[in-house]
């Protein structure tokens, strides 16, 4: 097998293999990329079960399109040979870190089982339980990005029973009583196999043991497994809870999904809420982020070892400590000053010295009850952000915060959320609102602008606007859609070099450099290799409005850009006012443009990519079709004072350049 060439890829070396296949890594000949590829076994492919069980696990997979589980790029089959091309990860299983540590740490269990969780949820709210959760299963990349893999052996809604009976084809330490049965599963046994996996993290040992399968199948069915604190003594009671109820042999009894079981998480940590009469910083805030990233299950864990430290808490040399810190407005160290020495915003009873550090903040969305992820975002020694944590959901009120940036993400759903960028000051009393788009706007690839202010004064009503710029491989699909043929995308008449054409001349104008209908840098009606999620530039303002109407939307009139870019609370750039991390945040003064979202702290207010730097883009004027149409945002060819208003730049509506792109936005429509 290795170095033969299947279709367009070309094996290099074996991975490893399992009971529904072979493993290889390949090489993608055509973009050029590095694939694992999944083989099913000749010798199986007789059954007609377990070709089905391959072919579903591709479609399952497929069909899932989230950061916590692995990506399928194509099904295939070759001379008789069935394959499954996806993504190529390095790093670990989690199989193999708990036979190096056995017993993990807090903190990595919180990630591992945030990310198990998240991933597990974007898979159930698809109709599609994995079946067959193991640590196996689950893998670990360098940054610590769980990824969920082998749908091998997922029911979907809908599709035919397997007649082979699943006791003998998951792992049975982490099978669900249901599934040893051999009845159908759904949700519920997914939240038996994750607590199943959180028990072996927290206590090196699987809570149904046996030296034959029938022993281990007996105690799923029958006993009740020793409670984790028996096996490691600093485990918290509380988690003998969760660990119990996700283990509970009647499934009715169980979390019910895992949403529910993150309400209930939610509801037992949740922190008290200041009324107006007695507004006080929250007490566990800080402490939370000693542990890392916290959603779900793991909440609960920070709290619990927030209440195990010492009581014995020094404040008055902790603000000895910090009061140079603060002078020096260096908030990120005097934070974890207050985290490393396990005290409190709420120890801080004298208002004068809690002013000289924290804020604080009032969140609300609509819908409500969204859930609410906040990150600390440090400066130095390079620009980074913190692990998530939960801080509840909406509405918040007057929850505090030490000074600093934070990234801001509430969520309704995988698919209903949105996320930006806010800071506070000390002294400060912030409200943010906002509303999240429904799924099908957030799956168009737009996000909901408020009604409001600009920086200007002016008021804009409610609209959607694109989360990225339009990128080449959706301009090539406006392309291939015959988009330069259809005559009611384009004006009559155009000015073309200060003279008015008709519209079939302008359009002979409009071509790449072999002469096809295409922007002027693409080849054959191509665009350049590797650049799909580059902006498209090399486009007239001609072009960007007739995508735009294609695609049922329009192009962004100026209060509405600046609206969605800033905002009115003052801020200078989209992510706020800090000026010693534009480079990490924007491309301005580069070389070349890059791909949209690769800025992911220069994020809007309202959830939106590179609205300064990397390209210029096309606003809709009023002034006329024969006035020049200004541009917004400034360019990767820029400096970064060019994304200010005063230096946007007009140009006459024929001209195009590798440094202008566009975005596009569409009209809220009342009920």
């Amino acid at each position: 097998m290795i170095g033969k060439e299947i279709s367009h890829y070309k094996i290099l070396s074996k991975l490893g293999e399992g009971g529904m296949g072979e493993v290889f890594l390949a090489r993608d000949l055509d973009l050029e990329r590095q694939v694992a590829i999944k083989f099913l076994p000749k010798d199986l492919t007789r059954n007609e079960d377990n070709v089905e069980r391959f072919k579903r696990e591709a479609r399952a997979a497929a069909t899932l399109n989230h950061p916590n589980i692995i990506t399928i790029y194509e099904i295939g089959v070759s001379a008789g040979e069935y394959f499954i091309v996806m993504e190529y990860v390095i790093g670990e299983t989690l199989r193999d870190k708990l036979n190096r540590e056995k017993q993990l740490s807090f903190t990595d269990i919180k990630n591992i089982i945030e990310q198990l969780c998240q991933g597990l949820e974007k898979a159930h709210q698809a109709g599609i339980v994995h079946r067959d959760i193991k640590p196996e299963n689950i893998f670990i990349n360098e940054d610590d990005r769980v990824k969920i893999l082998d749908f091998g052996l997922a029911k979907l809604r809908g599709s035919r029973k397997l007649t082979k009976d699943f006791s003998t084809l998951g792992t049975i330490n982490y099978i669900s009583p249901e599934q040893a049965r051999g009845e159908d599963t759904n949700a519920q046994s997914d939240i038996w196999s994750t607590g199943i996996i959180l028990y072996e993290m927290l206590t090196g040992e699987v809570p149904f043991k046996g030296d034959y399968e029938q022993a281990v199948i007996y105690g799923i069915l029958n006993e009740n497994p020793q409670l984790p604190d028996k096996i490691r003594t600093d485990c918290p009671p509380e988690l003998n809870q969760i660990v119990d109820k996700t283990l509970e042999k009647d499934p009715i009894k169980r979390y019910q999904s895992i949403s529910q079981l993150t309400s209930e998480l939610d509801r037992v940590q949740k922190i008290k809420k200041p009324g107006p009469e007695e507004i006080k910083p929250a007490k566990f805030l800080p402490i939370k982020y000693l542990f890392g990233g916290i959603t779900t299950i793991l909440i609960l864990v920070a709290v619990i070892l927030y209440s195990l430290q010492s009581t014995d808490k020094n404040l008055d040399q902790l603000m000895i400590q910090v009061a140079p810190l603060i002078e020096k407005g260096n908030y990120d160290a005097a934070f974890d000053q207050f985290v490393n020495s396990g005290i409190g915003i709420a120890d801080i009873i004298d208002t004068d010295l809690f002013d000289q550090i924290a804020g604080y903040i009032s969140i609300d969305s609509n819908p409500q009850n969204a859930r609410i992820s906040l990150a600390r975002i440090r400066l130095t020694p390079n620009l980074h952000q913190d692990n998530e944590i939960l801080l509840g959901v909406t509405p918040v009120i007057n929850q505090a915060l030490i000074a600093g940036e934070y990234h801001l993400r509430l969520s309704l759903s995988v698919t209903e959320s949105i996320s930006f960028i806010f800071e506070v000051s000390p002294k400060d009393s912030l409200t943010i609102f906002r509303s999240i788009s429904p799924a099908a706007i957030s799956e168009a690839g737009m996000v909901l602008i408020d009604a409001g202010k600009t920086f200007e004064g002016e008021s804009v009503p409610e609209f959607y606007m694109d989360t990225h710029e339009v990128t080449n491989k959706e301009y090539f699909a406006f392309m291939s859609a015959g988009g330069y043929r259809l005559s009611h995308l384009w004006p009559n008449k155009m000015v073309i070099k200060k003279t008015s054409v008709p519209q079939s001349v302008a359009l002979n104008s409009f071509v790449d450099q072999t002469g096809i209908p295409a922007p002027r840098h693409w080849n054959g009606g191509k665009y350049p290799a590797s650049s799909e999620d580059h902006p498209v530039t090399g486009i007239t303002w001609y072009e960007a409005n007739a995508y735009a109407l294609w695609s049922g939307k329009q192009l962004p009139e100026w209060q509405q850009w600046w609206r969605a870019a800033v905002d009115a609370d003052g801020r200078i750039y989209p992510w706020g006012n800090d000026v010693t991390t534009i480079s990490e945040r924007a491309n301005f003064g580069s070389v070349t443009v890059i791909s949209t979202g690769s800025f992911p702290l220069g994020i809007s207010p309202f959830g939106c990519f590179d609205m300064a730097g990397n390209v210029n883009e096309w606003l809709r004027d009023s002034n006329g079709l024969e006035s020049p149409a200004r541009t917004a945002g400034g360019s990767w060819q820029n400096p970064s004072y060019m994304f200010e208003p005063t230096h946007a730049q007009p140009f006459q509506r024929d001209y195009s350049s590798m440094d202008i792109g566009f975005r596009c936005v569409k009209t809220v429509k009342k009920e």
